[in-house]
């Protein structure tokens, strides 16, 4: 399949937060995957059928939108960047706004990569909630 597939992460700094399922036994901050079989694809056709998701957000929450890129990333040994080195960032960053950690991300690709260029598409969007 050649689609494109989009990736929700959120952080939350409250461990009691309701975004939050439970502690993280590395930080006080949680990261909550929200999935669907396959991801969430960017463009829809006519007939596909769509899963609502809905989330309780407070403040300091962020929500991370990302192709998979960023997972699928790999270095010159052919390791993907995967799913746990892409949480140590986020959790390693959370602090930071959010134009700041997508320069951190993207340094972070090319160094695992070692290249200035990837091989797939990038998107990716932040969303602080205030």
């Amino acid at each position: 399949d050649s689609s494109t597939m989009l990736g929700m992460t959120g952080i939350s700094p409250d461990s009691h937060s309701p975004f939050t399922s439970h502690p993280s036994p590395i930080s006080q901050s949680e990261i909550i995957e929200l999935t669907t079989d396959g991801g969430f694809p960017i463009g829809w056709m006519e007939d596909n059928e769509l899963e609502e998701v809905s989330l309780n957000l407070q403040a300091g929450d962020r929500i991370i939108l990302y192709t998979d890129c960023i997972l699928e990333a790999k270095s010159p040994a052919n390791e993907q960047f995967e799913k746990e080195r892409f949480h140590a960032l986020i959790k390693a960053n959370s602090s930071i706004a959010p134009e700041l950690f997508v320069e951190k991300l993207i340094e972070a690709l090319k160094s695992w990569t070692a290249s200035e260029t990837l091989d797939d598409d990038l998107t990716v969007v932040v969303l602080d909630v205030g």
